[in-house]
């Protein structure tokens, strides 16, 4: 003689020392004239209710108290929804300036926040439905309404939670890309300074070799040193140059 109604409401916990979003179950027990709500922790779902912050809330309609409930929950969803849009938004901003790996750990986080909203969003769309066609509960007329919101809402949460995800999929590719360019960059930099650094080492490693001098160019001729030198110099600024036109330097 009894109907209990589980669905999922969204929480905040702390995940690698940052605050994040999981869902956890909230349970509606209605018998005769008694609703009893069952939930493992404090959420604000039922502390709006409980602070009288909900209005035409009355403790004497269980049915509207139920819908309230739900709508409640989906205006949570909604708000924790913005929430991560905007940390995400943040991270956008300085995406090409500060750019670190933690930000791609810090996507995938608000991604799995995402993940987490999206399963539970869509089993209570199926709770929604199984609500609309029970018939041990007596429906009234005036709280039809309200459940029709209830269903729009979960519904523009679902919606909000696929867009979310692929808009953070794509900042997330966004930002891959850019420390993968990043690299690319370094790399060839550091591989044109090597380039440029080769033409002395060459030239001062045929110098070395034990070789007879008068076969040596400039080896017996006044600053013949400096001039060797000079020739370096121009040889690398030539190099310089011609990566510079590559866009290589």
């Amino acid at each position: 003689d009894y109907t209990l109604i589980l669905f999922d409401i969204p929480s905040i916990e702390y995940r690698h020392k940052r605050e994040a979003y999981t869902t956890i179950p909230l349970g509606l027990i209605f018998a005769g004239d008694t609703l009893i709500s069952v939930c493992a922790e404090d959420t604000p779902v039922l502390k709006s209710f409980a602070d009288n912050m909900v209005k035409e809330f009355s403790t004497k309609k269980q049915i509207r108290f139920i819908y309230q409930i739900f709508l409640r929950t989906c205006v949570l969803y909604q708000s924790y929804l913005r929430i991560v849009d905007r940390r995400r938004k943040e991270m956008e901003e300085h995406i090409g300036g500060d750019t670190e790996d933690v930000d791609l750990i810090d996507l995938h986080e608000l991604e799995s926040n995402l993940v987490y909203f999206d399963t539970s969003l869509r089993a209570n769309k199926m709770v929604l439905e199984r609500l609309v066609r029970y018939s041990k509960i007596k429906k009234y007329p005036e709280d039809q309404e309200l459940l029709e919101d209830v269903v729009v809402e979960n519904q523009q949460a679902i919606e909000m939670t696929q867009i979310y995800r692929d808009i953070i999929k794509g900042t997330r590719e966004l930002l891959s890309a850019v420390i993968d360019n990043r690299l690319n960059t370094a790399m060839k930099y550091l591989a044109s300074i090597t380039i440029v650094m080769a033409i002395p080492t060459i030239i001062s490693g045929i110098y070395g070799m034990n070789v007879d001098e008068k076969w040596m160019p400039l080896a017996n001729t006044p600053f013949g040193f400096g001039i060797i030198c000079l020739i370096t110099l121009g040889l690398c600024l030539i190099v310089i140059r011609i990566l510079r036109k590559r866009k290589m330097l």
